[in-house]
């Protein structure tokens, strides 16, 4: 009742031209998430038939360096051309990208590889840019109600988007599925171009100019970690979520190998997958992390994550079935970008500004790639120094790392009360 309130007076107090730009702006979010889940099911399932699962955890840790190399480029030029520029490059290479894929992904070598890795840099740079719009243009107040409401239209594009692999795969081809997105890319472009006029001639808001201050380095960011053991703690549940993400994709990919090994119906399986995934997700994100949070305090719903996830992996190492594999890989990636991700964020409001921003840059952008990368190790590192069966080792592992974070959460929210004590101490002086 009093999200709609919220709603209702957002929609009379605002202006025509505040009406728009953010619906504009939630066409960006619905489209980034639409493409988004054709790619993500084709390059997925293009790099199995080329490679094979095995090959994943090679690409994952390509991803660090390549991933560290496209995000310095995109700062040192994006203060020069300006977000459009910067946005119309960034989507002119993947439609570049797309229709060489299309045509010739078998035909010249390793492009399969390439496509699936920037298909993982795409998005983060596409929402990197549409967060930067945002940020520099909505209100604080704005921002409370109307974040969560991109993120769910975010949310119904990617399940609008799962239906077209997961029902066109075997019709027209995997490969010609790229094709499809065209269209999109167009309409994102004519979107986010909109959103910028209406922003800075209607609405009259401040030039998005980029100052040429020194940025704040990676090890001022480190040692603010270091010294905070609420921003440490967070870095831990990020490694663990990551990590053990990673470990049940490689999972699930090699076993959905094993189970379905024509390329085209392997595409329409991940299609409809994803389709359920994310519509878990909108359903979370607009419903359900608020009834959860309400239910179970922020405090039991850290804890109730990873006993969630270690529960269904102790299921699998006794059950070992497609189905009950693919409950658990669906679970957490819907949990990641919903409940986890929320009750994550709200662990950083009663941190100082410099812990804000310099040790959240270093955990955000550098610790979930990296995470990546360490299970990627330790997949390899399993392939070379052990004749056990790889399948029930990588569940007794994640299993091991839900219980070693579900400890952490223990001393991580006693740690959370002790900090939140402090700040409506500060605040009330």
């Amino acid at each position: 009742m009093m999200l709609t309130r919220v709603f209702s007076d957002f929609f009379i107090k605002t202006s025509f031209y505040q009406k728009v730009f953010v619906a504009l702006a939630l066409s960006c979010s619905f489209l980034i998430n639409l493409e988004a889940s054709i790619t993500k099911a084709v390059s997925n399932s293009l790099f199995i038939h080329a490679y094979g699962y095995e090959f994943l955890p090679y690409a994952w840790l390509a991803l660090v360096p390549l991933n560290f190399l496209v995000v310095n480029f995109y700062n040192k030029f994006i203060p020069r051309i300006g977000l459009f520029y910067m946005f119309s490059c960034t989507t002119f290479i993947t439609v570049v990208f797309s229709i060489v894929a299309a045509f010739f992904v078998f035909d010249v070598q390793g492009l399969p590889f390439c496509f699936y890795l920037w298909k993982d840099i795409y998005i983060l740079l596409m929402f990197q840019q549409l967060w930067a719009m945002l940020a520099a243009t909505i209100s604080s107040d704005q921002a409370k109600f109307l974040y969560g409401l991109f993120w769910g239209v975010g949310g119904i594009g990617a399940v609008v988007g799962s239906f077209f692999p997961g029902f066109m795969a075997t019709l027209i081809g995997t490969e010609k599925l790229l094709l499809v997105t065209l269209p999109f890319y167009g309409l994102l472009l004519l979107s986010y171009l909109g959103a910028l006029k209406v922003r800075n001639i209607h609405l009259a808001k401040e030039p998005i100019e980029f100052d040429q201050k020194k940025p704040s380095s990676f090890l001022e960011g480190a040692k603010l970690i270091g010294k905070s053991k609420i921003l440490l703690f967070i870095l831990l549940i990020v490694i663990f979520m990551q990590v053990a993400s990673t470990l049940l994709d490689f999972q699930f990919n090699r076993t959905l190998a094993e189970h379905i090994s024509q390329k085209d119906l392997r595409t329409e399986y991940l299609g409809r997958f994803f389709g359920i995934v994310n519509g878990t997700n909108v359903f979370l994100q607009f419903f359900g992390s608020y009834f959860v949070l309400n239910f179970m305090g922020v405090k039991r719903t850290h804890f109730f994550i990873p006993l969630y996830l270690g529960f269904l992996l102790t299921g699998q190492l006794f059950f070992p079935t497609f189905l009950l594999l693919s409950l658990s890989y669906g679970s957490i990636k819907a949990l990641d970008y919903s409940i986890f991700g929320i009750v994550r964020e709200m662990l950083y409001i009663p941190l100082r500004v410099e812990e804000k921003f310099q040790g959240r840059a270093v955990i955000d952008v550098f610790v979930y790639r990296t995470a990546k990368a360490l299970a990627s190790c330790c997949i390899i590192s399993f392939g070379f120094f052990t004749t056990y069966k790889l399948s029930p080792l990588i569940t007794k592992l994640l299993i091991f790392i839900f219980f070693i974070w579900a400890l952490t959460v223990i001393f991580l929210l006693k740690n959370q009360e002790e900090k939140k004590e402090q700040f409506a101490m500060s605040q009330e002086k």
